[in-house]
């Protein structure tokens, strides 16, 4: 299924900012900059909470007068615990491929996980073919479980289940990519409105890029990419989305240089054609 060509939403600067925390994708940063200019009681959950549960959504629910930004990854529906069309909605979505490494690396280096010894003993392409379920789609399957896709946790997401995540995704206010983070942050702060400042705390791991990219190598083949191309679709519509904010912020800037140009206020940039107060530039 391919993403929509539709824009992203008008902002909605009157309301707080939810962040569905997609695991693995980089979220924890993204809550270092709200955290580097909010006060923490205007954050939902207080750091270091990471998990939204049934209880911290009804909390969320009852503080949201005060609050300007909830996040947390949700491990139940957010259908029937809070009313999403209150908030400005966004997500991260990262390369399909990079997150699926992220999780066997993060999963080798949590002895307690149940799947440690698997992950430990298993190069990352005969983990996911011992495990193919959690290979199957998964920034996906979270984005429709946690907006009220019925179905059972280990169930299939199936292509109703597609269907319904893209519908989703193009609801949301933002959708940031996470390789693209520095970019991301700035598109989302300049369509909030909010501060930017340097983050100092950004998603770590104990694996090298070596390890990380020998890993990737391995899963860069059919049998891995065919249970991931939903999950490529909405990568895809992430790109885009960001692709559009950046030619409208250069076509913008590119404006506002030739009006000023034009009024004799500043020279004029490169221009392909001219005529009486008008100019066409690149």
């Amino acid at each position: 299924m391919e993403p929509t060509d539709q824009g992203p939403p008008a902002p909605r600067r009157d309301k707080p900012i939810f962040l569905l925390h997609i695991p693995k994708t980089g979220g924890n940063t993204v809550v270092a900059q709200f955290l580097s200019f909010l006060p923490v009681e205007a954050v939902w959950p207080a750091p270091p909470g990471l998990v939204l549960d049934a209880d911290g959504m009804r909390q969320a629910a009852l503080r949201r007068p005060m609050l300007r930004f909830v996040h947390g990854h949700a491990d139940v529906s957010l259908a029937g615990h809070l009313p999403l069309d209150a908030f400005r909605m966004v997500t991260f979505l990262r390369h399909p491929v990079r997150l699926a490494v992220s999780h066997y690396l993060y999963l080798r280096q949590m002895p307690m996980n149940r799947l440690h010894a698997a992950a430990a003993a298993l190069p990352v392409d005969a983990f996911y073919r011992r495990f193919p379920g959690m290979l199957s789609d998964p920034q996906t399957a979270y984005l429709a479980r946690a907006l009220g896709f019925p179905t059972a946790p280990d169930a299939p997401i199936g292509p109703d289940g597609v269907a319904f995540a893209l519908r989703a995704l193009a609801g949301f206010d933002f959708v940031g990519v996470t390789e693209r983070m520095a970019e991301s942050l700035e598109a989302m702060a300049e369509e909030f409105g909010l501060p930017l400042f340097p983050v100092g705390r950004e998603n770590a791991s104990a694996a090298s890029r070596e390890e990380a990219e020998a890993c990737a190598a391995r899963l860069m083949k059919d049998e891995f990419l065919m249970r991931l191309g939903a999950d490529f679709a909405l990568r895809r519509e992430a790109e885009a989305r960001l692709v559009r904010w950046q030619r409208g912020r250069r076509r913008a800037a590119l404006a506002e240089r030739l009006d000023r140009g034009l009024a004799g206020r500043a020279p004029m940039p490169e221009v392909l054609a001219e005529a009486p107060g008008f100019a066409l530039g690149f």
